[in-house]
């Protein structure tokens, strides 16, 4: 027998643990399953955020993205949208792909604060890109 809760008790424990590696392996190897079973998009978010700071950030996409299909609106996407919108400008170096999900962050009904956090990357993306589509001046 595995450890209480299953998938998601081991996925909580290498979490917690900080082995991002193995929760990471969890959560990729079979996502359908670990989402089934219990796997809640918050934790994928989490996931995707601890990705980025040791520097996965193949994997915190990747986490993302698996959070987005998971629970497409709300501040759970609002987060993803973000952080996924982070990756693209910094470390992909793709601000213009960033846009949509600075759009989508702002659209999923996310906090004030994320909303704050989507405008000031909007801001950023001005000066990175050639221009920007005029709708996103509502939001300023």
């Amino acid at each position: 027998r595995g450890p209480p809760g299953g998938p998601p008790g081991v996925y909580r424990q290498a979490l917690a643990r900080g082995e991002l590696g193995r929760a990471a392996g969890l959560v990729f190897a079979d996502p359908r399953a670990q989402f089934r079973a219990g796997l809640q998009p918050e934790e994928v978010v989490t996931l995707a955020d601890d990705l980025t700071q040791v520097g996965e950030i193949r994997g915190a996409a990747s986490a993302y993205e698996q959070a987005l299909r998971m629970k497409p609106e709300g501040t759970t996407a609002a987060a993803a949208h973000l952080g996924l919108a982070r990756l693209l400008i910094e470390d992909f170096k793709q601000p213009t792909a960033a846009y949509q999900h600075i759009y989508d962050a702002i659209e999923a009904g996310g906090s004030p604060s994320q909303e704050a956090e989507a405008k000031d990357l909007l801001r950023r993306l001005q000066g990175q890109v050639r221009s920007i589509p005029r709708e996103a001046y509502r939001w300023r």
